[in-house]
């Protein structure tokens, strides 16, 4: 593991002396934070960055909302699912809908959907999404492809179809 030395800062602490190790051997670091308190704090806590300080950071942090708030990272967020969801105004919107509905300069319809052309649902370029006028449900398989060409095919231009087979 890295060392802890003293002077080195770690947000807003710096790190003063070696105050020695925990009840579990953990090594502990007497640090001062800018807003002048003094804390002990573990060398783990240190280095990976879960402490930054002495708590003062999140009591300010308490108070502020969005744009105000020191872990913004500018109302966009990927969900584990790969979405990216958008904070608009204290809402939370799907980015590739919220694209889709300002390419179209309106808000989606009940039965629309949109859809990803590449299969990545964090790539949300509008030339990547298409406007589907249902669900249009999951996976980009061959069979998938094949059989949603198929059924385009069938309702718009069936005598392609007959050609083609």
């Amino acid at each position: 593991m890295q060392r802890v030395n003293a002077g080195e800062r770690y947000g807003r602490l710096t790190v003063t002396k070696h105050a020695g190790k925990d009840k579990w051997g953990n090594n502990r670091y007497a640090c001062i934070c800018d807003c002048g308190n003094e804390r002990e704090i573990s060398a783990r806590s240190l280095l990976s960055q879960n402490t930054r300080s002495c708590g003062c950071l999140q009591r300010e942090a308490a108070g502020r909302k969005g744009e105000e708030h020191p872990n913004w990272k500018g109302g966009r967020y990927v969900r584990p699912d790969g979405y990216v969801q958008l904070n608009r105004d204290g809402k939370f919107v799907l980015e590739h809908i919220a694209v889709m509905s300002e390419d179209l300069g309106r808000p989606l319809k009940g039965n629309e959907s949109v859809h990803h052309k590449n299969g990545r649902r964090s790539d949300n370029r509008i030339e990547n999404l298409e406007l589907k006028a249902s669900f249009h449900g999951k996976g980009q398989d061959r069979q998938h492809l094949i059989d949603d060409a198929v059924e385009i095919l069938r309702r718009y231009a069936p005598e392609k179809l007959n050609d083609s087979i």
